[in-house]
């Protein structure tokens, strides 16, 4: 069986038959990746992007990824992301091309284009996601959200709903004015596939 391959995710890709291929990032990015296979490290590498090769026999995966950007003021929003992704894959014969199921977050965020949120309660930030190479997400069984004033030493969780396949956080800002806000994400979908991601001063108060 010829074995697939795992790579970050990012911006640009190119295709294959067999290999999936990325280079994310940006210049002033740096990071680090590693993937685990049942617990084992597969790979690792000193920036946030690379390419390992995935066994085609069914596997357990842990993908986590750092990413930091320096060097310029254009960084003043999200300068640091965790991202961890968990999956199961194995490889299907049956398919001419098969993504892996890595699961993409996307935030809904009611910003006025700098970035910024009102200070105000009751703010709603829609979650969602989407697929890496070509993966189509499962619907979404859990989303959690949670910010932090102090660059995550503490938490407060957002009351989090859904309604028709529709998920929504609620966070609350009222007399944050000033505050920089650290958002951390956790959603799953109904195969068990998952991300939990960290964005640092994801948004700031006004």
């Amino acid at each position: 069986m010829r074995p697939t391959s795992c790579t970050a995710p990012g911006a640009a890709a190119a295709w294959g038959d067999d290999t999936h291929h990325a280079e994310p990032g940006s210049f002033g990015g740096i990071g680090t990746l590693g993937l685990r296979r049942n617990g084992e490290l597969l790979g690792e590498t000193g920036r946030p992007s690379g390419v390992f090769e995935v066994p085609a026999e069914a596997g357990t995966y842990r993908l986590e990824q750092n990413t930091m950007k320096i060097g310029s003021k254009v960084w003043a929003r999200s300068p640091s992301v965790n991202s961890v992704w968990e999956f199961t894959s194995k490889l299907d014969e049956n398919v001419y091309s098969q993504g892996i199921p890595i699961l993409f977050p996307r935030y809904d965020l009611p910003e006025d284009g700098l970035k910024t949120l009102a200070a105000t309660d009751g703010r709603h930030i829609g979650l969602t996601v989407t697929g890496h190479a070509g993966h189509t997400p499962a619907a979404l069984t859990s989303a959690r959200l949670s910010y932090s004033y102090d660059g995550g030493t503490t938490w407060t969780e957002a009351r989090v709903s859904q309604q028709g396949g529709r998920w929504t956080a609620t966070v609350n800002h009222a007399g944050a004015t000033g505050e920089q806000v650290t958002l951390k994400t956790e959603l799953t979908d109904a195969r068990g596939d998952s991300v939990t991601q960290t964005v640092v001063r994801a948004y700031d108060v006004r």
